[in-house]
């Protein structure tokens, strides 16, 4: 896989983001917090103060009334000793009776508050100026370490929540990183994925990409398929114009000209996909007259007699049920054709020297059922289940493992089966079925 591009990486990405998230809510949060208790127990300990600042006046206005400043001295400080007075100032007639340090004064933490004392009640003529100023530094002390506290706590809970996410962060790369490889095919080591989305898109990704290469497999085959039915009909028609012209016998003759003909009919096939010529072939069985399937069994079999005359020893046996006279299958007779031609090869191969072919038809309602027997050297049991894989093969030197698997693939296209029983050391036993055409199952169940 390529390197990613020198900026910043997911993981970076994702943890910075994670990061000055947890910070910027949770710190606004908390300070909004810290702020609202902040001012509440601020604005209690205000009215609690103002509350004494009016006691104490009252303390204070008789001595000051009097003139009896000493008394007054001597009350300020009893008032400054049992409470969370700082300090007081007086001053009577413009005279400061008691003063405050003038660095107290500055702090910030002091809370004034400022009260007249009058000599009369109509509260017409001033007799003193009292302010006393309270130490409130103990709620600010609070507010600082609670924001110390929270800026702590909000760190460990952003590197908290900075490594579950840069873990996270992992497992996401990796299944990325899992995906890329397969892509790209090149060996994953089999990475287990463990985001359930991130499996479903392997999977799909497989999946399509699997269908791409099947496309392109089919469309070279295709191509390819075209240009050998292009090159191959004028070697077909030379050697059919040949053959008409020479004179041999007959079953040669007509042994030749059968191998040309179904030369010729593989090569109109071989650009049209099976999916395409069965859907054509169903769309089109109710006019199309299909070859009885006895006819194309007989001259199957007529054929391979010719062809195998020379192996004295080779013997081909035909029965035909009374019930499969005339009876068509769902099945082209040029594909029943092909299909019968390689199965009574592959039983004449395996033949090495004496024996017996014997091809048995039968027939019913639904169905015709070819039976194709052979006393050759057999196939062992464990080996028949991976015949029908393509390019699987037994007991031929040249063989391409093509015919068992079109043959399967084609018989199960449209309903049909082949099986293959054999022991290993009698010969080998193949079955296929082959569902009826159409129009002759509507004309059975009409009878």
């Amino acid at each position: 896989m390529k390197a990613l591009p020198k900026k910043i990486r997911f993981g970076q990405f994702f943890g910075i983001v994670a990061f000055l998230v947890v910070i910027i809510f949770s710190g606004v949060a908390t300070t909004i917090q810290i702020y609202r208790d902040f001012e509440e127990a601020k604005a209690a300990r205000i009215d609690h103060q103002n509350v004494v600042s009016k006691l104490a006046v009252q303390t204070l206005r008789a001595p000051l009334i009097q003139g009896s400043f000493v008394e007054v001295r001597l009350r300020a400080q009893s008032i400054i000793q049992n409470s969370q007075v700082a300090c007081v100032t007086i001053t009577a007639k413009d005279v400061p009776v008691t003063n405050c340090e003038s660095d107290s004064e500055k702090k910030a933490s002091l809370y004034a508050v400022t009260d007249e004392v009058f000599y009369d009640e109509a509260q017409s003529v001033s007799a003193a100026t009292v302010t006393l100023y309270f130490d409130n530094s103990d709620i600010y002390q609070s507010l600082r370490q609670k924001i110390q506290f929270a800026v702590v706590g909000n760190s460990a809970l952003a590197l908290l929540v900075l490594g579950i996410l840069l873990f996270a962060s992992r497992i996401i790369k990796r299944d990325l990183k899992t995906i890329i490889l397969e892509c790209e095919r090149r060996p994953s080591q089999e990475t287990p994925i463990y985001l359930a989305e991130f499996s479903y898109l392997r999977e799909k990704i497989n999946f399509h990409m699997d269908a791409a290469e099947v496309n392109a497999e089919t469309r070279a085959s295709g191509e390819l398929a075209r240009q050998v039915k292009h090159d191959i009909r004028s070697p077909l028609a030379a050697l059919n114009n040949t053959i008409k012209s020479l004179v041999l016998p007959a079953d040669k003759k007509a042994l030749i000209q059968s191998a040309i003909k179904r030369i010729n009919d593989i090569a109109n096939d071989l650009h049209r996909s099976k999916s395409i010529v069965l859907s054509e072939e169903i769309e089109n069985q109710h006019t199309e007259i299909k070859n009885r399937v006895s006819e194309i069994v007989f001259a199957a079999v007529e054929e391979k007699k010719i062809q195998y005359r020379d192996r004295a020893g080779l013997a081909f046996d035909l029965r035909i049920s009374s019930e499969a006279q005339n009876l068509t299958c769902a099945l082209d007779s040029k594909e029943l054709n092909r299909i019968l031609s390689n199965v009574l090869d592959n039983s004449a191969e395996a033949i090495k020297s004496e024996g017996l072919i014997r091809v048995d038809l039968f027939g019913d309602a639904e169905s015709v059922r070819l039976l194709i027997v052979d006393t050759g050297v057999g196939v062992p049991p464990e080996l028949i289940p991976t015949l029908g894989a393509k390019g699987k093969t037994f007991g031929k030197e040249n063989g391409s493992g093509l015919g068992l698997y079109h043959a399967i693939n084609t018989l199960e296209g449209v309903g049909g089966s082949l099986t293959i029983n054999s022991d290993g050391i009698s010969g080998t036993c193949v079955e296929m079925q082959i569902p009826l055409s159409q129009r002759q199952e509507t004309s059975a169940k009409i009878l």
